[in-house]
């Protein structure tokens, strides 16, 4: 497996392409390496520890890698850059002179060779490190967790092959890759020298730009998934503005400071009902999707095709692109070719934001029945997922039909109570209620069997103040259930249709009344 061998720190290169301490391009050279643990990494603690005791402590093992005849720190590069600061004090920048500890004799000697243990290949490295990192160890920074999911995924494996590999969670890694392809579309625009400085990976907070897309309003407002490359697009806007929206982002996050982890995408002022926030750093995008059937401009593809190809979260299966794919290791979609540019369909715009939502704090009115339905976060490597994914995607190709409902009341109330019932059932295992309803169900003078969703929603009553811990969701539940009545309703249709239907028009009143945030709530 690996060999041992006694060294000189001062013949050791430290790793440029460490995930934990991420260089940028231009930056990788040693010094800056040994500057950025000095500032970023706590080097410098290190080294007064290591002058304490004078020298390395039991156990302290340095991981190396022959790569072009020269050794590479794959683990131990804190304590490398230290001894080798120790040895050769000319390596210290003027700032760190005076702070970094005196050298003295016994130090010296103590430190002059090291015995490492070198490892063949820095691939065959990877599953040490990163379990021994990402599950026992120091905590990465959640930059370098995406990075290493990123360049695995690159690099030829599949999420499953990742999970077994590292020990993250599929969920994780999914989120990794997915949030990592976001800040590079970001990242790596086109930007001035002096805009690219601001944008050192080093020195930005990922979560200024990556929180505004898991946010509820963004997700319903740009009606955004992830296709099965783990690429971010939009069912409602083109790729190219996507790409625009998140520059902008960019650009507002961490070169010009107007966003942070608390701005909103909707805030209203107190008067007129303003639209602010982060939407109104875009808005110029957006009300080009206006609500009277205008043409989206530079659209790649209709919005009703993305969605029938739709992934919400990669398969774990999944392999990365082949290079004919379009570069998608730059994170960059491929827009399709040879569509005609569509009409939009449930668009955005400053016309469709009137006034907030109670429970969501703000967000667009007048979208098409359930168009704005969520289930971006349920996760399609579990199999009891694949049913409210099925619902849903059906739910979706119905929102964005103007005849479906007109046509097949009947079958449109089926699959609402579908969707219902599929979505009590995601968060009650999700959240480890389901087996306390199995239980309840099965228990002795009960009918068995698997719970009907009726008895779901009972249980539900009953817990409430446990199971559903936000307070407008929880005033939410019974006016959905009881006082409209609505799940009694879609039990005579599905029951009883030869005397009771509904009309098309309440049908499309059912989202507006409750359901929809109650079932995106449910989804998260």
């Amino acid at each position: 497996m690996y060999e041992k061998k006694i060294v000189s720190p001062l013949e050791l290169i430290l790793d440029p392409k460490n995930p934990r301490f991420i260089v940028p391009d231009t930056g990788d050279s040693q010094a800056n390496i040994r500057n950025y643990l000095l500032v970023q990494e706590g080097a410098l603690s290190l080294a007064r520890s290591i002058a304490e005791n004078e020298g390395l402590m039991p156990g302290e093992r340095i991981v190396v890698c022959i790569e072009e005849g020269r050794y590479i720190v794959l683990e131990g590069n804190r304590r490398t850059c230290v001894c080798q600061l120790f040895l050769n004090r000319d390596l210290l920048t003027k700032e760190f002179e005076s702070e970094f500890p005196e050298t003295n004799d016994v130090l010296r000697a103590n430190i002059q060779q090291v015995e490492v243990d070198i490892i063949k290949s820095r691939e065959a490295a990877r599953r040490f490190l990163a379990v021994r990192h990402i599950e026992r160890a120091r905590e990465w920074k959640p930059i370098a967790k995406m990075r290493f999911c990123f360049e695995d995924y690159i690099a030829g494996k599949s999420v499953s092959q990742i999970n077994d590999r590292t020990g993250i969670p599929v969920s994780s890694i999914n989120k990794f890759i997915r949030a990592y392809k976001i800040l590079k579309r970001g990242v790596d625009a086109s930007w001035s020298a002096r805009e690219k400085e601001k944008l050192n990976i080093l020195n930005i907070e990922p979560s200024k730009l990556l929180r505004m897309f898991e946010l509820q309003d963004t997700k319903k407002t740009l009606k955004l998934y992830f296709d099965d490359q783990f690429v971010l697009r939009s069912n409602s806007i083109s790729d190219i503005d996507l790409d625009k929206i998140i520059k902008i982002w960019t650009k507002k996050a961490f070169i010009e400071d107007d966003m942070n982890t608390r701005t909103a995408f909707f805030t209203y002022t107190k008067d007129g009902g303003e639209v602010t926030g982060a939407y109104e750093y875009v808005k110029d995008i957006l009300t080009r999707y206006h609500e009277d059937g205008e043409e989206a401009p530079h659209s790649h593809s209709s919005s009703i095709d993305r969605t029938t190809s739709r992934t919400d979260a990669p398969n774990p299966n999944q392999s990365p692109p082949s290079e004919s794919q379009g570069g998608q290791e730059k994170g960059k979609p491929t827009p399709a070719s040879g569509t005609p540019n569509p009409k939009p369909v449930g668009t955005v715009g400053i016309k469709s934001v009137p006034t907030s939502s109670p429970l969501n704090g703000g967000g667009p009115k007048n979208l098409p029945f359930f168009s704005s339905l969520d289930w971006s976060n349920v996760d399609p490597a579990i199999s009891s997922n694949k049913g409210i994914i099925s619902v849903s995607n059906e739910m979706k190709k119905i929102s964005e039909s103007a005849s479906f409902i007109n046509n097949y009341p009947i079958c449109t109330a089926f699959i609402i109570r579908a969707l219902i019932e599929q979505s009590l059932k995601y968060h009650a295992r999700t959240k480890g209620y389901f087996a306390e309803i199995r239980a309840a169900y099965n228990a002795p003078g009960r009918p068995g069997g698997d719970p009907t969703l009726s008895f779901i929603i009972k249980q539900y009553e009953v817990n409430i103040r446990n199971w559903i811990p936000e307070q407008g969701v929880r005033r939410l539940f019974p006016l959905v259930f009881n006082f409209n009545s609505q799940t009694e309703k879609l039990n005579m249709v599905v029951h009883s249709p030869e005397s009771y239907q509904l009309a098309p028009e309440t049908l499309r009143s059912i989202p507006q009344e409750g359901l929809l945030e109650l079932v995106n709530y449910l989804l998260r």
